[in-house]
């Protein structure tokens, strides 16, 4: 199963990538997509809706549940979650090297 939903998260873009991960954070049982909305800026509405619907969606790692909510499958949000934590990894590996090289810098 890891496999499958590995292959699925190689085909996201970064952003794609944040956002899975950001909904798989979401501690609810369905996931009002206006909710997620009030999290992004008015700019960002149009490109979250089309990596829902044109990734999001099409690899399955979120359900359509009705009404303009999603759900994240249990398997699906924990495989996430623990991406989440390799990003943020990166993320910070990333600034202490930038930080570093900053320091040598001056």
């Amino acid at each position: 199963v890891a496999a499958a939903f590995e292959l699925s998260w190689k085909e996201l873009s970064y952003p794609a990538q944040e956002l899975a991960c950001f909904l798989s954070i979401l501690n609810f049982e369905s996931i009002p997509w206006n909710l997620v909305e009030l999290c992004y800026s008015q700019n960002e509405q149009e490109e979250l809706e089309e990596t829902r619907d044109d990734l999001l969606l099409d690899l399955h790692l979120i359900q359509y549940v009705g009404k303009g909510t999603y759900k994240v499958h249990e398997l699906i949000k924990e495989f996430l979650q623990n991406k989440l934590v390799k990003l943020m990894q990166v993320a910070n590996i990333k600034k202490a090297v930038g930080l570093k090289i900053a320091s040598v810098a001056e």
